[in-house]
């Protein structure tokens, strides 16, 4: 287990707040996307998390800036926020936030096999293991779940929601390209800004909810908010901070704990049922993680023995 003590442990939980920010997304989502367009939810999460970001963006530009990192820069952007974004936007009107939460889990793979292909990391057995464990895991979740009202076109969200885990894992490695050389409000900043100018011209053609109906969009506006300070931007700072200490492979096995998270919170606050079977996938996915993650209870009373 990572202990206090650990130079992994800030790192560690970091991704899990990062993990519990991301998984609540899907629900503020669909809260949002009642009142509110898709592209038009993104750009104002955005000009909310820029508030409070760009103030800070020099700050972490740090000394050891190279002339070509402005490539790496935009590849960053294109893929978080702009394609990621754009896709699981999207997604959410054609499925439930259940099933987008479950087939987020699929991004670790895609970086742990991209990692060991273009950034040469080694992706262990045991880490392997874990990965087709907690996969599995969200196929039994998938196969054990109800169809939502929530979802009228689950085939086609699902689509969309497996390219926004594409750019997803294109985001993480291309963001090993710039360790070390920017900080974590410095690359949140700077994808706001992207985001701000992509989303722009769609948020102008979707238009905006009439504000001076308070009552009927007030949990809608709330979800923006939420999701633009403490997703757009908190998470992402977490993630980037994580992502400076630890293997992309690694630090992309957190993502197998948001199909439960967002089952727990699809429940809680939009009355999504679990059933058994549910429950049972749910600690699947779980055990899958502490085994990629080398934190399994019997791997701990070996090394104490």
């Amino acid at each position: 287990m990572v202990s206090r003590n650990s130079p992994a442990f800030l790192p560690t939980m970091a991704l899990l707040a990062a993990v519990g920010l991301w998984s609540s997304s899907f629900v503020g989502m669909k809260i949002a996307l009642r009142e509110v367009a898709p592209l038009t939810i993104i750009w104002m999460r955005l000009v909310c998390a820029s508030i409070v970001v760009l103030p800070m963006l020099r700050r972490g530009m740090g000394a050891n800036r190279k002339p070509g990192d402005w490539k790496w820069l935009l590849v960053v952007a294109l893929f978080q926020p702009c394609l990621y974004f754009t896709l699981e936007s999207y997604a959410l009107q054609y499925t439930s936030a259940s099933e987008a939460g479950t087939i987020s889990a699929t991004m670790p793979l895609m970086v742990a096999a991209l990692a060991a292909l273009f950034l040469g990391e080694k992706a262990s057995v045991t880490m392997l293991a874990g990965l087709l464990l907690s996969c599995g895991g969200v196929a039994w979740l998938t196969l054990a779940g109800t169809p939502s009202p929530d979802g009228p076109n689950p085939a086609l969200g699902n689509a969309l929601e497996c390219g926004a885990m594409v750019a997803a894992a294109g985001y993480t490695l291309a963001l090993r390209k710039l360790e070390g050389r920017y900080g974590p409000w410095a690359l949140t900043g700077l994808q706001s800004l992207a985001g701000f100018f992509w989303f722009l011209p769609g948020a102008l053609f979707s238009g905006f909810p009439d504000f001076t109906d308070i009552a009927a969009i007030w949990p809608s506006m709330l979800a923006v908010v939420y999701m633009g300070v403490f997703v757009s931007l908190c998470a992402f700072w977490c993630y980037n901070y994580a992502l400076a200490y630890l293997p992309a492979g690694r630090a992309s096995a957190f993502i197998n704990m948001i199909p439960v998270l967002c089952l727990i919170l699809g429940w809680a606050v939009l009355d999504e049922r679990l059933n058994a079977l549910q429950y049972a996938a749910c600690v699947v996915v779980l055990a899958g993680v502490c085994l990629s993650q080398e934190l399994a209870p019997w791997k701990r009373g070996m090394q104490k023995a």
